[in-house]
């Protein structure tokens, strides 16, 4: 049955026409929210080939809600693992492809992945090897996987780079070898080592170079932007590199069958880097002008560090409307909107050149990317380029550059004529002073242009300033070069734009003060208006709690604390994980921002300290010389218990004779599951003020080792989130409550019992004072209640899934309107804070009982 079902989405794909299947093949190579509105479009055009579509998608394990309708036909029971039965490439990359050692994966796209390679003989190189993903053998994806290769193989230039060789893998899945760029891509390159506009420029005509080589190798890139071209440094000089052929094209011997690889009104490529009739899906009207236009938005932010069309604009019209925006924006000339400081350099020639490469008519631009080069360099010889005005004074003043000593000796004799016209000069003079007149007009007007161009361009960089910070919790050492770009991209941008601003608004002020009615201009009115909201914007932005302060902060901690205690402890590091594959089985990585401690004595399992939660030079916590347990001082941050994989059976029963037999049980601790779960770390204490304190929460009192309460469970998961931590699920909690134990609490069956290990009296007490469970956990009976991740929900109705043990509600129920509270707390009595014992709060609840116990989940390979 299973392998009838296997077959039916391949039977999907062969039912397909080439055309059709082209354009769901072009549409996966897009971003998530371009795909989708692709996928809609084709769908309404090809009704027919609804349910092959979505079938097919099902099979290959792509996500597309808009087809979840048709794709619930389809058989996706075991869509969580590749059907073929071999791994996925993100998750479990090869270990070995061909001759050479697999060592990461560099990137994943719609029909390849990329991986870097080492090979060891005859001496160790690195390599990058695109393998075809698998399951994605039919004929159009071979045929596209192919063409690619065989275009790199046509090309032999420094400024592309290479391909070296090329195979199958034992399951039959194409690959083959290229030369791996290290470096940046080419904006980025330029940025981080500020170049000047000449050394850009002279990279830029590398580029050109090279695409040269391929039109003459008749193949055209059409996917040309700025992540398609690395710099790497050569013999101590930087070159840039081509790479991504997927999208190639020949120009004359076909490349594997290239030309039936696109479908009429399909768009493929970058969406800002895109020719207004590629963005069309004009297959027939796309040639080496194509590329030329690619390369023009290449070089227009190269000088301006902005795109021709902004990428809020271009990309807030959906995919459907791409091709309106590119066709019909008419960009602003690099010279109105560069830095200040480049403007003067770009006016004239470059402003000429780069609009001519961009042209919205491909017969308007440069026929071919030598045609483009060659403009450049008469430009750098003061030579009159193609794309200015044919003017006689434009060819005089670039002949006076070229020969300005001759010019300056002529001059001077003219100078002798000069003085003996009088009268033509004073006329000559009353007609420059109008001439400046109108000059110093046209300065005010471009000048608050440019103002507002500035404002908009900031807004812009202040929203995906905000939105790329997100991305920087938990603050772990591999995102320190992400930290690192982002300060140079956004944080020193912006800091210098705030004064800027803030001179162009001291400057509006004046002159509302010395206008005679205290009023400006309307324009002018408004202008300052939106200064002033963006001034306060980014005045937040900059300031010490505001977005920059935090990555200064997140960056700073990953350097000179998660990073140091990585090197710092590695022997540690290595010896606990030793002692855990030998105890438990499984392979223990170093987990960025904590230290080991070591085996608890008693339960023989590891404990370690987090060290975001630990205060400022406090020292790592001792272990008592009689007990060997761990001393917990007042700013001690949280402990973390590393506990084993294992199962359990959730709640409780009341016949007698039953495991976990309870005589308290109430009905919704009745007919629990049984999970697996796996290895996670809990922390042996309820959270404590110091340390949700040092997390970033607020300051609850002056005792530091009484637990943290009055957290609502919406802000506790954003706090703990921001370091990598969470709510435990409602199995992890009670796993550990139990600690291997089946009475109702694991001191034993009596309420005296569990008065003896946890707290019941009338105020919350510090952690950590009476007798800890068999796994090493403080407190978890009374005291604080505690918070779970789950919903408030019976268990018969969501059944908890293995790993984790999260309970999740099947549809069409939502989620539950109480979340699980755990371990009962000091003024409810033992009977509430039983291991079993179940309660719901609103996830807004605030209450001066009510803490948490944080939870991490290990990272793996």
């Amino acid at each position: 049955m299973s392998e009838r079902r296997d077959q039916e989405p391949r039977r999907a794909i062969a039912s397909l026409p080439d055309s059709v299947e082209e354009a769901v093949l072009a549409a996966l190579e897009l971003e998530d929210a371009q795909r989708d509105e692709a996928l809609r479009t084709l769908i309404r055009r090809s009704p027919q080939y609804r349910d092959a579509i979505a079938a097919w998608l099902a099979k290959e394990q792509v996500d597309v809600p808009l087809v979840d309708a048709a794709a619930t036909a389809a058989p996706v029971a075991n869509a969580s693992q590749p059907t073929s039965g071999e791994a996925d490439d993100a998750a479990d990359p090869p270990r070995r492809i061909g001759a050479y050692r697999i060592v990461r994966l560099l990137g994943r796209g719609g029909f390849g992945s990329v991986f870097l390679g080492e090979d060891s003989a005859p001496e160790p190189r690195q390599v990058a090897i695109k393998l075809l993903n698998h399951d994605l053998n039919t004929k159009q994806f071979l045929r596209r996987f192919e063409a690619e290769r065989e275009a790199l193989q046509r090309m032999d230039h420094p400024g592309i780079a290479q391909i070296l060789t090329f195979g199958q893998t034992s399951a039959h899945r194409p690959y083959f070898v290229m030369e791996y760029v290290p470096g940046d891509h080419l904006t980025l390159h330029c940025k981080r080592h500020n170049l000047a506009m000449r050394a850009r420029i002279d990279l830029f005509l590398q580029v050109l170079d090279a695409v040269a080589h391929a039109h003459q190798k008749g193949v055209l890139h059409r996917d040309l932007s700025t992540n398609n071209v690395l710099v790497a440094e050569v013999r101590g000089r930087p070159q840039p590199k081509i790479i991504d052929f997927g999208l190639a094209k020949s120009l004359a011997s076909p490349l594997q069958g290239s030309a039936v690889l696109t479908m009429q009104g399909t768009m493929m490529g970058t969406p800002e880097y895109m020719s207004p009739e590629q963005a069309r899906g004009e297959l027939a009207s796309i040639d080496t002008r194509t590329d030329v236009y690619s390369l023009g938005v290449l070089l227009y932010e190269l000088l301006t560090d902005q795109l021709p069309v902004p990428r809020d604009l271009l990309r807030a019209q959906g995919v459907a409307g791409i091709a309106q925006v590119v066709t019909n924006h008419q960009p602003a000339r690099p010279s109105q909107i560069a830095p200040r400081r480049s403007r003067a350099r770009l006016r004239g020639d470059l402003d000429w050149i780069t609009l001519k490469a961009l042209a919205k008519s491909r017969d308007d631009r440069y026929a071919t990317a030598t045609e483009f080069a060659n403009d450049l360099r008469r430009h750098l010889q003061n030579k009159p380029v193609l794309a200015g005005p044919p003017g006689g004074f434009y060819q005089f003043r670039k002949f006076v550059r070229r020969h300005l000593a001759g010019v300056t000796l002529s001059l001077s004799l003219l100078l002798g004529i000069l003085f003996a016209m009088t009268f033509s000069v004073s006329m000559w003079l009353e007609a420059q002073d109008a001439r400046s007149d109108l000059q110093e007009m046209h300065e005010v007007l471009q000048a608050k242009a440019e103002t507002g161009f500035r404002l908009l361009a900031d807004e812009d960089r202040l929203i995906a300033a905000t939105s790329a910070v997100q991305s920087f919790s938990p603050p772990w050492p591999e995102k320190i070069p992400a930290m690192e770009d982002w300060l140079v991209r956004y944080g020193q941008k912006i800091d210098r734009e705030l004064s800027r601003l803030q001179d162009k608004r001291t400057e509006l002020e004046a002159l509302r003060g010395s206008a005679a009615n205290g009023r400006l201009p309307a324009e002018d009115q408004h202008l300052l208006s939106a200064l002033l909201r963006l001034e306060g914007r980014m005045q937040q932005f900059t300031s010490a709690e505001g977005e920059l302060g935090q990555v200064r902060r997140l960056l700073s901690w990953s350097r000179d604390i998660a990073q140091r205690a990585l090197s710092e402890h590695a022997e540690a590091w290595s010896t606990c994980a030793q002692q855990v594959k030998q105890q438990h089985g499984f392979e223990l990585l170093p987990q960025p921002g904590l230290v080991p401690l070591g085996a608890n004595p008693h339960t023989h399992l590891q404990e370690f300290l987090d060290l975001a939660s630990h205060g400022k030079d406090e020292p790592l916590p001792s272990r008592a010389p009689n007990t060997g347990e761990l001393q917990f001082s007042p700013r001690c941050g949280i402990v973390f218990v590393l506990v084993a994989p294992g199962t359990l059976r959730m709640g409780a029963q009341r016949e007698i004779g039953l495991p976990q037999r309870d005589p308290f049980a109430q009905d919704a601790e009745l007919g629990g599951d049984q999970v697996m779960l796996s290895e996670f770390l809990l922390a042996a204490t309820e959270l404590t003020r110091s340390q949700w304190r040092a997390l970033g929460g607020d300051d609850q009192g002056d005792d530091p080792q009484l637990p943290a309460t009055g957290i609502d469970w919406d802000t506790a998961g954003v706090v703990l989130g921001r370091w990598g931590m969470a709510l435990p699920t409602e199995a992890q909690w009670e796993y550990a409550c139990r600690a291997g134990t089946t009475t109702p609490w694991w001191k034993g069956s009596e309420a005296t019992d569990a008065r003896a290990v946890g707290n019941f009296g009338a105020e919350l007490q510090r952690v950590a004072r009476l007798e800890p469970n068999a796994f090493g956990f403080f407190d978890v009976h009374g005291n604080a209640a505690e918070w779970c991740a789950d919903g408030y929900l019976p268990f018969a109705k969501a059944k908890a899934r293995n790993g984790d043990g999260l309970r999740l509600p099947p549809p069409p129920v939502r989620n539950a309107e109480r979340r699980i509270v755990r371990g009962g707390s000091a003024v409810q009595g033992p009977e509430a804070a039983r291991c079993a014992a179940r309660n719901g709060e609103s996830p807004q609840s605030r209450n001066e009982w009510l803490g948490l116990r944080p939870m991490r989940s290990l990272l793996r390979r």
